[in-house]
């Protein structure tokens, strides 16, 4: 992508010039999936991602609770079916299982109030 001779910057620069456009008006950025990756890791969100992991595991570690997790979600028509792991190594995961876990928040919440195990978190608006 970016090579200096071959890569999609020398062609996008050499239309530019074909194209009477100044170089300093192109913006240029290299390696943005590397960029993200080392904005996850800047930005730990400890205080969510510990409630967040926390009830995920209890949800998902428990083959009952997972089942009953799963029947509760279908028994109300909820837009997805269950929620996702998060794993340190794979860091695009946060995203989405943060996403997910955000969209079943009032589900998760009816369901941990069921089990008796209330999430102070997900009724508190901030």
């Amino acid at each position: 992508m970016v090579g200096l001779r071959k890569g999609f910057i020398e062609i996008l620069n050499e239309k530019a010039t074909e194209l009477h456009v100044k170089k300093d008006d192109l913006i240029v950025l290299r390696c943005v999936i590397h960029q993200q990756n080392l904005y996850s890791k800047s930005i730990r969100l400890q205080n969510v991602m510990n409630v967040v992991v926390k009830t995920i595991n209890f949800i998902q570690s428990r083959g009952l609770n997972h089942r009953q997790f799963k029947a509760f979600l279908d028994d109300i028509s909820a837009k997805y079916d269950d929620v996702t792991y998060y794993c340190e190594a794979r860091w695009f995961s946060k995203g989405k299982m943060l996403k997910r876990f955000y969209e079943l928040k009032n589900e998760i919440a009816g369901f941990m109030q069921i089990k008796n195990k209330p999430l102070s978190e997900l009724s508190d608006p901030k």
